[in-house]
């Protein structure tokens, strides 16, 4: 459990954190989504990159993700989002409203600085991770491990099938993602979330990039031997390459641009 207490927002949002204390004021920042903020940033295997990061000098920023509390297990909670969304539930847009106005007041609180901002997910948390991204044009680098890009593959999403399932995928969110820095990790037969899925949005990703005329877009999809239940494991060495990544976009390419 994380021994840092929670930041409360003028809205009474609580924003948990890992890393260099407040008192030291801005220092390079990722935000971190895969379930509830505590397991996020406290619990194995989930917290693997944030020790990485807090190595290497980041601050690592993380809040619940929509329905991921003590009342409900991580799989009450996707289901959750299966029911709300076919409900009409604007619950996912609503939550990628409170985490601009959580960024907001970081950046008010002097506690990060808009340049040195990264943004990274596990599963769910990285479809989360991108949908951010994708309204934030200060975030440009994100990181997904085993990324859910799209639902319609996933169990809880299928017993909904007249629901509109197609407009949360994440290729409806291309053209704000084009001039990002994207890398995702995901398993080889990767059959909760789908490796396919993955590929072929990650594909459609690159090839508007280069259309909108990058002939090189930073766009990575790293597939490794499937581990896990449903092979939608992450071993350590894909956390610790992905956290490495991500520090280095945050801290070393910001040095770049500064000189």
């Amino acid at each position: 459990m994380t021994t840092n207490p929670p930041l409360t927002t003028p809205n009474g949002a609580s924003i948990f954190f890992e890393g260099a204390p407040l008192e030291t004021g801005c220092q390079p920042a990722v935000i971190y989504f895969a379930l509830s903020a505590r397991m996020s940033l406290c619990q194995e295997p989930f917290n693997q990159p944030v020790l990485e990061w807090a190595k290497a000098g980041c601050r690592v920023f993380s809040w619940d993700l929509p329905f991921h509390d003590e009342e409900h297990t991580p799989q009450e909670a996707i289901a959750l989002w299966a029911e709300q969304f076919a409900q009409g539930g604007r619950f996912i847009d609503e939550f990628i409203d409170l985490s601009l106005d959580n960024i907001d007041f970081l950046i008010k609180q002097g506690l990060i600085n808009p340049t040195q901002l990264g943004v990274a997910g596990l599963s769910r948390g990285g479809y989360i991770a991108v949908q951010l991204a994708a309204r934030s044009p200060m975030i440009q680098s994100i990181v997904g491990f085993a990324p859910l890009t799209d639902p319609k593959p996933i169990d809880e999403f299928s017993h909904y099938p007249d629901a509109g399932v197609e407009e949360l995928s994440l290729s409806k969110l291309i053209p704000n993602l084009i001039h990002k820095r994207l890398r995702f990790y995901i398993g080889n037969r990767d059959i909760r979330v789908s490796t396919d899925a993955c590929y072929a949005f990650m594909r459609a990703l690159i090839e508007a990039a280069f259309l909108a005329g990058d002939r090189s877009p930073p766009i990575e999809l790293i597939i490794y031997p499937s581990i896990g239940h449903k092979g939608h494991g992450t071993p350590f060495s894909i956390f610790t390459d992905g956290a490495n990544w991500l520090q280095k976009q945050v801290i070393i390419n910001h040095i770049k641009v500064e000189q």
